[in-house]
């Protein structure tokens, strides 16, 4: 198998298209003012998660630390060792996107890490698939 160790660095990569007309016309997509109000609430949720602690974002959890911070559903769990397993993913890829899935439900001010946390996080890691399969 060979490994890309920077890339495997990196918390989100994926490959993306150039829009079309029809794109551009999406009426559906969240304002600015929207999406800054979703990560302000996003850290105020991610600052109280971590009072009294010296992490101050998701992307810092310690990998012993984890569990104690990414509460997520069976299926949830059940779906990201079901993607480890079949996927010549590291270790390292794992802990990102339950870091990732995180900040995602905490994007969507839920409790807990549910399965479509872990489908968006996975597919943020589209280049894993790309080099690594």
């Amino acid at each position: 198998m060979q490994t890309w160790p920077l890339l495997d660095r990196i918390d989100v990569h994926l490959e993306t298209h150039c829009p079309t007309v029809n794109d551009l016309d999406n009426t559906q997509a969240l304002s600015s003012e929207e999406l800054y109000n979703k990560v302000i609430t996003a850290i105020a949720i991610q600052k109280e998660r971590y009072y009294g602690t010296d992490i101050h974002a998701n992307s810092q959890i310690p990998s012993n630390k984890l569990p104690k911070y990414c509460m997520m559903t069976h299926d949830a769990r059940d779906l990201l060792n079901s993607w480890f397993a079949s996927s010549s993913s590291s270790v390292r890829a794992y802990d990102k996107i339950l870091r990732l899935a995180l900040t995602i439900s905490d994007l969507a001010e839920c409790s807990q890490i549910d399965v479509p946390h872990i489908s968006e996080a996975i597919q943020y890691r589209l280049l894993d698939r790309k080099f690594w399969a």
